[in-house]
């Protein structure tokens, strides 16, 4: 018993440390959307925010993040939905 629980523990810690992007998934609005001079940023209110189970991204850190509308399609109060991604050392983005 006492191995099994070794090998699980193993296991755990090692999937862990693979976590080379972090997810979630996402339902809100747009807010703040700002024209720039390559377009225009934007951030978002969630309504339903729900983390990856392999390997979350936290609401915390994605909180006030500046998304880019590059061809300022998107309007403040327009419905947004999708995947946020953070890979290992860089940027938020949406996919």
């Amino acid at each position: 018993m006492k191995k099994l629980l070794s090998v699980i523990l193993i296991l755990a810690g090692t999937s862990a440390l693979a976590c080379g992007q972090q997810e979630a998934q996402f339902i809100g609005k747009v807010i703040n959307h700002t024209k720039t001079q390559n377009g225009c940023t934007f951030e978002i209110t969630y309504s339903m925010y729900n983390v990856s189970m392999v390997c979350p991204l936290d609401e915390g850190e994605v909180a006030g993040t500046k998304f880019e509308d590059v061809n300022c399609s998107l309007k403040n109060g327009a419905p947004i939905s999708g995947y946020l991604v953070k890979k290992e050392g860089g940027s938020v983005y949406i996919e």
